[in-house]
């Protein structure tokens, strides 16, 4: 069992008062490597954790479709069951979501239920989606033996939901005293509840494609789509835009997750992901945050249907000017947290400012624990070491949300090299 002890090096919060409503985690990280469990011709399974706390880990090797078929027939059991469970939550819960969405969306939920607005959503970003998406979801509608709408109805859910994240990219002057002596560690928390399925079936998805670079997108079993994403080269977050984006405009244009998946297979700076996401026909209001180990920076963008605007550590805080008394301007460091925006919560900045200079994992840890950010998975990635870290919420009740659990560190070098299994 390899586990690394995170010293705690903050003084009690009685002692100094971050304005934080959470409290450190001080769970051991998890550094064991992934054990093999099962394999498949061009996919293998291997999970990390102790048998309480577990995330699957899921190797895919080879073209479009043999990506979505290695992935379909290894999960198969796993893919049909999540299926059912999902869309029962998206009928049950789609009136919590339903008066962020555009009019015709509504209407179509109140005929046609769920299923009708999704459909509806495909139909238009059909013409903007990828040929390779296309053919990774056909591979893996046939693998797990599931109807193709099913699939593709299950990777237009991102376009329906809104959730509350957080995310920084910190390099330079903010890291230069620590461990990453300068280099770029970048967070993404994803605040959606852990009251949806998808909480059992936490995946660390691995790609090893035939085109483009090897990349890792942390998700749930069956779904391809990057919320949450490292491939060394580039590193991908994002969060619901602010209160006034647009409400009334239909989604037409390419999918955001799979926009941000095409940036971590394909670019290797933040110039060629800024220039796709500037070039993009684009779908969601978002914050987009994109880091990559070219230029060991970070920068955040105001992502939106005619909107794309991006921010480095010197700009105003994005989209609002004067920038917020609780979110004061640090070099080398962007951040923007889980709160409405503009923010004037203190907590993120308070942890950040106390750690400036030297933000690593630790740090890290401390915030998205304090923060309170990350409810069902988290993910913070170290350019310099190669290290992808990813927390996610228990699979079990009680719930233990993703930023009070377990930290696994994933050695991305190694599993980048992992040869495909036998067939």
């Amino acid at each position: 069992l390899a586990l690394v002890v995170v010293c705690a090096i903050a003084a009690s919060a009685a002692a100094q008062d971050l304005n934080c409503s959470g409290t450190p985690n001080t769970r051991p990280i998890w550094t064991a490597a992934p054990v093999l469990v099962a394999s498949v011709p061009n996919a293998s399974l291997y999970t990390a954790g102790d048998g309480v706390q577990n995330i699957s880990v899921i190797h895919v090797y080879g073209t479009p479709y043999e990506l979505g078929y290695a992935h379909g027939s290894l999960m198969r059991a796993t893919i049909a069951n999540l299926y059912v469970e999902f869309f029962q939550y998206l009928a049950a819960t789609i009136d919590q979501a339903i008066k962020f969405l555009p009019k015709a969306l509504r209407d179509i939920i109140e005929t046609r239920g769920v299923d009708g607005a999704l459909d509806l959503i495909a139909n238009l970003t059909a013409p903007y989606t990828p040929p390779h998406f296309v053919e990774e979801l056909r591979g893996l509608a046939d693998g797990a033996e599931v109807p193709y709408q099913t699939v593709v109805r299950v990777h237009m859910f991102p376009e329906l939901i809104r959730a509350a994240c957080s995310m920084f990219g910190a390099y330079g002057p903010a890291t230069k005293s620590g461990s990453l002596a300068g280099g770029l560690m970048q967070l993404r928390a994803l605040d959606w509840g852990t009251d949806n399925p998808l909480r059992k079936v936490p995946a660390l998805l691995v790609y090893h494609p035939t085109q483009g670079h090897d990349f890792a997108i942390l998700s749930w079993v069956g779904f391809v789509g990057a919320m949450t994403g490292y491939s060394q080269h580039a590193g991908i977050s994002e969060k619901k835009w602010y209160k006034d984006a647009p409400t009334e405009i239909l989604p037409q244009g390419v999918p955001w997750h799979y926009l941000l998946r095409d940036i971590l297979q394909f670019d290797d700076s933040l110039t060629s992901a800024l220039d796709r996401i500037v070039a993009a026909k684009k779908t969601a209001s978002i914050f987009v945050g994109v880091g990559s180990d070219n230029e060991m920076e970070f920068r955040a963008v105001e992502y939106g249907v005619d909107t794309a605007r991006i921010f480095e550590p010197s700009s105003p805080f994005p989209g609002y000017a004067p920038t917020p008394a609780a979110h004061p301007l640090m070099a080398g460091l962007v951040y923007i947290d889980k709160h409405e925006q503009p923010s004037n919560a203190p907590c993120m900045a308070n942890v950040l400012q106390k750690y400036y200079g030297r933000i690593d994992a630790a740090a890290t840890i401390e915030l998205v624990s304090r923060l309170q950010t990350g409810d069902i998975h988290l993910g913070f990635y170290d350019y310099v070491a190669n290290y992808m870290y990813a927390a996610v919420a228990s699979a079990t009740d009680p719930v233990v949300n993703a930023y009070d659990n377990v930290m696994f560190r994933f050695d991305m070098t190694a599993l980048f090299a992992q040869p495909a299994p036998r067939s």
